[in-house]
């Protein structure tokens, strides 16, 4: 891992997920590149403004918001910042998106629940960012502590014919010498089991898999991360059709915010 891209709103959680952010990248010596993408608010005294005042008016926020990107980096011991992005923007996942083909091996980010019906009605950023960005997604809780990435749960259908996925997340294991400890949970109450599993580039040592029983899958991940302590959750969201794909929105969604562990989130 070599470049993490970091979004930022300067919240707290925002705050909270750099300080993870920098753990992770002095451990792998990684450069973070950080991106605020800000909206730039009409009112209605724009009307009576010509384009020169209207220009400086959009020079002005520009240069706030740069400043306030560096203020919020001079706030940490980190020297190892690539890129500083400050955009005006509409769609701020979209900008954020794009930058993420560019390069990017990871997006770093915090979360802090939903906030209005907007975000209940189109989605959060977090959200949509997982759904498209072109790296992985570590979504950050607010209150979750870097303290390496010993173990990481994922979150199966056990449809191993998504290769690719499996194939990121060996990769990943591998770099952070990381047990993969899969989990299936069922409506079946018959199956309750523990197992192990050979995921090719992954050491065996490394990969365990578990299936319980649970009407609802998000109980049944709560309530084996809370017997299973794990460093991180990982999800899949591959591309198929747009039914499955708002499910998968939805779900990631969920588990984004009512996990205390961090998120990791692969799509195809």
């Amino acid at each position: 891992m070599k470049k993490i891209l970091f979004p930022t709103d300067f919240s707290p959680a925002a705050h909270n997920a750099y300080q993870y952010a920098i753990a992770m990248a002095k451990e792998k010596g990684a450069m973070i590149d950080l991106i605020h993408v800000y909206a730039v608010p009409f009112t209605g005294t724009d009307l009576y403004l010509d384009l020169t005042q209207q220009r400086e008016l959009r020079i002005q926020k520009q240069m706030q918001m740069e400043q306030n990107l560096q203020d919020f980096i001079n706030q940490y011991d980190f020297k190892n910042i690539g890129d500083k992005l400050v955009y005006p923007g509409m769609f701020i996942d979209q900008e954020i998106v794009d930058r993420s083909r560019k390069g990017c091996d990871l997006i770093i980010m915090g979360t802090k629940g939903e906030r209005n019906a907007i975000d209940k009605l189109i989605g959060s950023v977090t959200t949509r960012l997982m759904m498209n960005a072109g790296c992985p997604v570590l979504a950050i809780p607010e209150k979750a502590k870097y303290t390496g990435m010993k173990e990481i749960t994922y979150a199966t259908t056990f449809s191993f014919k998504d290769k690719h996925f499996l194939e990121k997340l060996a990769d990943f294991g591998s770099e952070f010498d990381t047990k993969i400890h899969f989990l299936h949970v069922t409506d079946d109450p018959k199956i309750d089991m523990e197992d192990e599993l050979y995921v090719e580039g992954l050491p065996s040592r490394f990969i365990r898999f578990s299936v319980i029983s649970n009407s609802s899958v998000m109980k049944g991940i709560d309530d084996f991360l809370k017997e299973h302590p794990s460093d991180a959750l990982a999800l899949y969201i591959p591309k198929r059709n747009l039914w499955e794909r708002l499910f998968h929105s939805s779900f990631s969604k969920k588990m984004a915010f009512h996990t205390d562990i961090p998120l990791f989130v692969f799509h195809a």
